[in-house]
């Protein structure tokens, strides 16, 4: 099976390093942690990935910045991972944040398979 690569757009340590953690051995992730390092990154760079998971709030901006962006340049399937409404209201997927573990694990793995068409 073809390895996933996924850029995690998430300036919160301990919720990029639980998703790195929980999905060891399935997908590559590369994370960064604000608006600015998303710019910074080269269009080719960001060809290579085949999924983005993107925060509501960073430091330097919005999610939404972020998704704008990326979608200006690439047809690469975004999650939002946020508690705003309004920001989840504008995607076609989302994933609330979720405090226990085992939710995390599910809601993740759902919607990643489900963009991705993976069985």
């Amino acid at each position: 099976m073809k390895q996933i690569h996924i850029l995690q757009v998430e300036d919160s340590a301990d919720y990029s390093n639980l998703f790195k953690f929980l999905t060891k051995g399935f997908f590559n992730i590369h994370v960064v942690e604000s608006v600015q390092m998303v710019h910074e990154l080269t269009e080719e760079s960001i060809s290579c990935f085949d999924l983005v998971i993107c925060d509501g709030n960073l430091p330097d901006g919005t999610g939404l910045e972020v998704i704008n962006y990326i979608q200006s340049i690439s047809a690469i399937p975004i999650i939002a991972n946020s508690s705003d409404i309004n920001l989840n209201n504008k995607m076609k997927e989302y994933c609330v944040f979720s405090f226990t573990k085992d939710e995390f694990q599910k809601n993740s793995k759902e919607i990643i398979n489900k963009l991705l068409n993976i069985s």
